[in-house]
C-alpha cells in the first residue's frame, strides 16, 4: 500500500525566511489591497459605479479601478476626496509593531 501525501499550498509567501526589504514590500502590497477592498466595498454598498465614484472624487474610472485592485496607492489628497465622495472619513492609526 502506498501512503498518500498531503502538500500544503499556501497563498501567503513565507516572508519570515526573507529579508526585511521583502517583508516590507509584502506588507505594503497587502495594505494597498486592503485599502482597495475597503473602497470597493463602500462604493458597492452605496450602489455606486466606479465611474460615478470617479466623477464625485474628481478622478478617472481607471484610477478607481487601479486603486480597488491594489495596483495604485492613493495620495492623502485623493483619500480625502474619496472619503467625501463615499460619505465617509479616513481613519489612520499607528499600532505597536510588537
Amino acid at each position: 500500500m502506498s501512503k498518500s501525501q498531503h502538500v500544503r499550498l499556501d497563498t501567503t509567501p513565507d516572508v519570515h525566511r526573507h529579508g526585511n526589504a521583502v517583508r516590507a514590500g509584502y506588507e505594503a502590497e497587502r495594505r494597498a489591497v486592503e485599502l482597495g477592498r475597503a473602497v470597493r466595498e463602500r462604493r458597492e454598498g452605496l450602489g455606486l459605479s466606479q465611474s460615478e465614484l470617479a466623477r464625485r472624487a474628481g478622478t478617472s474610472q481607471a484610477a478607481i479601478s487601479r486603486l480597488e485592485s491594489g495596483e495604485h496607492v492613493p495620495t492623502l489628497t485623493l483619500l480625502d476626496r474619496l472619503a467625501a465622495a463615499l460619505d465617509a472619513t479616513v481613519d489612520v492609526s499607528f499600532t505597536s509593531a510588537a
